[in-house]
């Protein structure tokens, strides 16, 4: 699939940034299917998102049926795009920019930590009436651009249409993304290796969001665990005293968050295991879809 995206930079322009295109990848073990952004004017390959395979061992890639580039929370730094997968949900993924002149502590941002998936989007709640067994399909599109609106509000925001086995019940809705730019914000903190600014983000939003049974934001405590917890191990290990220690306060918080959370943070530990196994020779894909 192939699509325009003309928000990455800032509003809309007369000549879009980027070319966003999905790919099959056909590899004899590999599953899953690329989302890519093009550069428009050079054709040069600027990032990738992995969206892992889904549809059981036997399938040869992700069912991706829709693919929409979105405004991201931070046009200026990031490009985002929103995508469904098996027609059962809607996901947000963000690609940071990075670039020779941004440095970030003496590192440019790390290849794994560049894309991140954000949050889920369950458009069968969002439409009271609709089932799963009965969708056919579910297709995005772009909503009415208002050049006089740049609030928050805006920023993620597209339409979904979901068309039934029999056409019969139909539904159109509009997805605004409200409070869940902090979560393009801690992705970005992450790829500039700013954990603790990271953790105090995620415990602040905590405190502000309800529970909301449309949204599942993938951003919790333990997953920053992981991230710095791999980081350190990919700077050379961990010889020094400080990193021992940081080591250390990383798998304590993996080990409470598996104990007293979520599958979200069950899945950070396993994605610190399954590291640790491979480390220092390689770096594996890990469960929420962070990739280069």
């Amino acid at each position: 699939g192939l699509n325009i995206d003309c928000h990455g930079g800032g509003p809309r322009r007369a000549v879009p940034n980027y070319l966003l295109l999905a790919a099959n990848m056909n590899g004899r073990e590999e599953k899953t299917t690329r989302i890519c952004w093009v550069d428009s004017l050079t054709l040069a390959l600027v990032g990738c998102h992995s969206v892992p395979n889904d549809c059981g061992e036997d399938a040869k890639t992700t069912n991706l049926t829709s693919l929409q580039p979105v405004e991201s929370f931070m046009p200026d730094k990031c490009v985002s795009a929103a995508y469904v997968v098996s027609n059962a949900k809607i996901q947000v993924v963000q690609l940071v920019i990075s670039s020779e002149e941004e440095d970030c502590g003496h590192h440019h941002f790390n290849n794994y930590a560049n894309s991140m998936l954000l949050f889920t989007v369950n458009p069968y709640n969002a439409m009271q009436g609709v089932r799963g067994g009965d969708v056919r399909r579910i297709q995005l599109c772009s909503p009415p651009v208002d050049s006089n609106n740049d609030s928050k509000e805006t920023k993620c925001r597209f339409r979904f249409l979901i068309q039934t086995k029999n056409d019969e019940n139909n539904s159109c809705g509009e997805f605004s993304s409200e409070n869940q730019s902090n979560d393009g914000m801690v992705h970005y903190l992450l790829a500039k290796h700013q954990f603790e600014e990271a953790y105090g983000l995620i415990n602040q939003a905590a405190g502000e969001k309800g529970k909301n049974n449309i949204i599942s934001s993938l951003n919790t405590k333990s997953f920053v665990a992981f991230c710095q917890f791999r980081h350190i191990l990919s700077k050379g290990g961990v010889s020094s005293e400080e990193n021992v220690r940081a080591a250390k306060e990383c798998l304590r918080r993996l080990a409470s968050g598996s104990v007293t959370g979520g599958d979200s943070e069950v899945d950070s530990m396993i994605d610190a295991a399954k590291f640790m196994l491979s480390w220092p020779k390689n770096i594996v894909p890990v469960s929420r879809g962070t990739n280069s």
